[in-house]
């Protein structure tokens, strides 16, 4: 369905199903030019999960491999090639590999070394954003507005760009750390509702 609200803006509600949830998305486009996309779905009872991050994804031509952010960190100073720090921009630069890791003395920083899906730079989980875009050489992207809640996170996947503003992310959940973070987790179960909001605008 579409309205038209008092504040000038239009909205859209729309009803969808997955394999492992069903629910509503709403998008409100404001007359400022930003989109709100909020959702409420209820998972059913095929699937029991134990997620690191859940959110809501965006799909980019694969061309769109400039990533800059502005987070709330846990200190106030990083090393200035920390993937953690508090603002930056990263750049993909996949290289194809034929496991996850390459076996070779480094040339340059830790945060350079890439895979097949980008930079640890470009790839990492930037938590507690007030903002994080993608855009291409010409500028041209996407905007993500958070209020230093969400986490974001960017991967190449083919000729496409993932784009995930997850609504609920953990510190990490390889085996190294998985204990250590196991506090955090929140398995997903029949029932539960997961439920957000994304607001962001296009850059020309």
């Amino acid at each position: 369905s579409l309205t038209k609200e008092d504040d000038g803006s239009v909205k859209i509600l729309s009803e969808g199903a997955y394999t492992e949830a069903k629910g509503t998305q709403t998008m409100t486009f404001a007359q400022d030019g930003t989109v709100t996309i909020g959702y409420t779905f209820i998972v059913n009872d095929a699937i029991k999960i134990n997620p690191r991050q859940w959110g809501m994804t965006f799909m980019l031509p694969a061309s769109y491999q400039t990533l800059s952010w502005k987070r709330k960190g846990r200190w106030s100073i990083y090393p200035e090639q920390d993937i953690d720090r508090n603002e930056g921009t990263a750049q993909a630069d996949p290289v194809h590999l034929q496991g996850v890791e390459a076996w070779h003395k480094p040339s340059g920083p830790w945060s350079s070394d890439a895979n097949d899906l980008g930079s640890r730079d470009f790839r990492s989980t930037k938590a507690g954003i007030y903002f994080a875009q993608l855009t291409n050489k010409n500028g041209a992207g996407i905007k993500v507005l958070s209020d230093g809640t969400q986490a974001a996170r960017s991967w190449i996947d083919g000729n496409k760009v993932i784009f995930l503003i997850a609504q609920y992310n953990t510190g990490g959940a390889d085996a190294f750390s998985a204990g250590f973070y196991s506090g955090e987790r929140r398995p997903v179960k029949a029932g539960d509702v997961l439920k957000g909001s994304v607001r962001f605008k296009l850059i020309r």
